[in-house]
């Protein structure tokens, strides 16, 4: 007796699981970039400031991490899309409650419990995507992670009929810009008008979930990847400095990444031009939409350049964008264009390192889901550190965000160029694997074809 999920054809059943990562991971980026443009409000309504809500940052890291590393567990013994269906079911509960929590510790509870849910969906997905398509999977993955930069473009556009213009001439507080009598003025029946936008985040979570639950109800088991496995020839140390390398490279790269979308809005309207809460969600926008469109575009890249090629270009991108906001105090008031195409360019350049990075380490070593649980703990962590350190650089003073913007990607071409020294002594790990193979071919013909028994002397 087979399951029903052998009686449909594979590509087409194939299409269909990818679609839903897709949009499992269109929810994902919308959930994870609502914070930043929410949270001078969210700290208003507590009457509280932004530095003071840090810790949010930090517990949904710390949730993200864990949900990394549970991912790979999960995986062994539980269904995969039951996983993912109950992780976005934890996601869009923890993002309904996140508005309403008027107590500190239950509301670092559930950005605990929906960041270990985003973690669950993070590696899982890459994990799914690389199983469903094996060496093909080039185009996949950056479609899965275009798929998270438009949700995370329409994030802003979403938050933004329900949080709060800022006042410069009356407040209270120097980071939220709102008086405390203006926060609990700006909800209705009790009801904060911010957790409109969450609530409707919430739903698209509950929504893509139903699509996991019927691949898990149609009882099909996940389709073996193509991938071929040279785990053996690699060998242990080569595969832990690849992996290591990659670790801190994802670390520093998510961190940026995820630093700069939260904290750009708040840049903007802090800086010493003192944007107003439009501008700053249009450069916020502006961001995470470039962001999404050169995800877009790396789909159809992936087919005639190589990962090494996307990265290279990416990097030169990150710093030549990010020096420009270096400098941007020193450009004349009628160049402010050059922000805004710096901002485009910094979120163009981000968009396919994270896919690339993968489909490009997958060419020297054999990318296990220990392997993609790895990357997925880098960025984790990074997304936990480096915006909670950012919190109170911010604060201090908006131009940290840029500074700190543009010697990470000094750090990461530092790293690249390791990883690169490193690859290039061994070369692809299917050149391995072949030579290997015919290796071995040759001696068992060499074998074969010596006497081993006196009938065959004769």
């Amino acid at each position: 007796m087979t399951d029903a999920g052998e009686d449909r054809p594979d590509k087409g059943w194939r299409y269909f699981k990818t679609i839903a990562l897709s949009c499992a991971f269109f929810v994902l980026g919308l959930c994870i970039a609502l914070l930043g443009p929410a949270l001078p409000t969210l700290a208003a309504n507590l009457g509280t400031t932004v530095n003071s809500l840090a810790f949010l940052l930090t517990s949904r890291g710390c949730g993200y991490l864990f949900g990394s590393l549970l991912c790979a567990y999960l995986f062994r013994f539980v269904n995969q899309y039951l996983v993912v269906a109950c992780s976005l079911l934890m996601t869009g509960i923890g993002n309904f409650i996140v508005p309403l929590a008027g107590h500190y510790v239950l509301l670092a509870i559930v950005v605990i419990a929906a960041g270990m849910s985003m973690g669950v969906l993070d590696t899982g997905g890459n994990v799914m995507c690389l199983a469903l398509w094996g060496v093909d999977s080039e185009s996949w993955i950056q479609l899965l992670h275009f798929s998270f930069a438009f949700g995370a473009t329409m994030s802003p556009l979403l938050a933004q009929p329900f949080i709060r213009e800022v006042d410069e001439t009356n407040k209270t507080e120097e980071v939220t810009g709102l008086t405390t009598s203006e926060a609990s003025a700006y909800e209705v029946n009790g009801f904060p008008t911010v957790a409109w936008a969450f609530t409707i985040a919430a739903s698209s979570c509950f929504i893509v979930s139903l699509m996991f639950c019927y691949l898990w109800c149609s009882k099909d088991t996940l389709t073996e990847s193509r991938q071929e496995d040279t785990t053996a020839e690699e060998g242990k140390a080569y595969r832990l400095k690849v992996l290591a390398l990659l670790f801190l490279f994802y670390f520093l790269y998510v961190g940026a990444e995820v630093a700069f979308g939260l904290f750009i809005y708040y840049f903007a309207i802090n800086c010493y031009k003192h944007y107003s809460k439009d501008t700053g969600t249009l450069l916020n926008t502006l961001f995470w939409g470039a962001f999404a469109v050169g995800r877009f575009f790396a789909i159809f890249f992936a087919k005639c350049m190589t990962p090494r090629t996307m990265l290279i270009l990416d990097l030169i991108g990150t710093t030549i964008s990010t020096l420009v906001m270096v400098l941007f105090p020193l450009v004349p008031d009628d160049m402010e264009w050059a922000l805004w195409g710096a901002v485009g360019l910094y979120g163009w350049s981000m968009a396919s390192l994270f896919p690339s990075g993968i489909t490009w380490a997958e060419q020297y070593i054999t990318v296990t889901g220990t392997a993609a649980t790895s990357f997925v703990v880098g960025a984790a962590l990074g997304e936990m550190v480096i915006p909670f350190t950012m919190t109170y650089l911010v604060v201090m003073d908006p131009m940290n965000l840029m500074y700190y913007s543009h010697a990470s990607s000094w750090m990461c071409i530092f790293i690249f160029v390791c990883l690169t020294i490193i690859t290039s002594k061994r070369g692809s790990r299917l050149k391995m694997s072949r030579a290997g193979s015919k290796a071995e071919m040759q001696d068992v013909q060499t074998y074969d074809a010596v006497p081993t028994s006196d009938t065959e002397m004769m």
